[in-house]
């Protein structure tokens, strides 16, 4: 009965490690798509003429798969991506990043949802 009970234990173990595994490769997979597609929009909101809205609507889709599995902090980190992209693209183009000013703080509008991320991905509640 002993032997039973350690084996039941055991896989029960193993199968909650492999679940939280597939969590945590799905989250990670889903940030970096998040990442990605913001970067390409900005861009094309930042210097891209005509400006045309269609390719947000994947943007959009992804922050809905979001919000299936990431925490607060990152879902509102995501949605402060969203504003700043929104108000890029209703502004008039930008120059780009200026290489004499390694700053570039305009430009770095995913920062805190990548540190929402790297919290959410570590286990750490901000």
């Amino acid at each position: 009965m002993a032997s039973i009970a350690a084996t039941w234990l055991t896989q029960a173990s193993q199968n909650r490690s492999q679940r939280f595994l597939q969590e945590h490769t799905r989250r990670e997979r889903l940030f970096g798509e998040f990442i990605e597609e913001a970067a390409k929009r900005y861009a094309d909101a930042v210097v891209g003429e005509p400006k045309t809205f269609v390719p947000l609507f994947e943007l959009y889709a992804i922050l809905g798969k979001l919000r299936l599995f990431a925490s607060d902090p990152t879902l509102k980190a995501a949605d402060r991506v969203m504003g700043t992209i929104g108000v890029a693209y209703r502004s008039p183009s930008m120059d780009p990043p200026d290489p004499d000013n390694p700053d570039g703080s305009r430009y770095d509008f995913l920062r805190n949802f990548t540190d929402a991320c790297r919290f959410e991905l570590m286990g750490i509640a901000p």
